[in-house]
């Protein structure tokens, strides 16, 4: 079982982990 604030968290991650992600292809 996934809690709420673990969820949460899980999902920062990834939006940080996409935002850098798409920084990188457009250098």
């Amino acid at each position: 079982m996934i809690t709420q604030k673990r969820k949460a968290e899980l999902t920062q991650q990834y939006r940080r982990a996409v935002k850098g992600a798409t920084k990188d292809q457009t250098r």
